[in-house]
């Protein structure tokens, strides 16, 4: 099993909780959506970001880092993300997570590089 620099692994560990964030608001947003179309939309997003929370998970663990399945929750800044969310609606939270979610592309094809 190859083992990673702390600089990768710091890495690696950013893009899952990123991963496990964007899930985590998605389903906020989900929570405060009265559209039925729309609530469906961002559980369906939420279901992504998990399955890609699950790739890093996986990735991790198979150069031994494991992620503990007990005491995971979402940053800090995904918490306060989302308790703004919560009191001023999607207008805010929505434009915040369309940027995040450019910034990790960005990320993946620095990682590609």
């Amino acid at each position: 099993m190859p083992t990673l620099d702390h600089a990768t692994l710091k890495g690696w560990l950013h893009h899952w909780q990123d991963e496990f964030d964007a899930a985590y608001l998605y389903l906020v947003l989900a929570g405060q959506e009265n559209d039925s179309k729309k609530k469906e939309i961002y559980i369906k997003l939420a279901g992504v970001e998990e399955r890609h929370t699950q790739m890093w998970e996986k990735l991790l663990a198979e150069h031994g880092h494991p992620i503990p399945q007990t005491g995971v929750r979402p940053s800090l800044n995904a918490r306060l993300r989302a308790w703004f969310g919560r009191r001023f609606g999607s207008g805010y939270l929505l434009p915040l997570l369309l940027r995040e979610e450019g910034q990790e592309v960005k990320g993946y094809m620095d990682l590609h590089k």
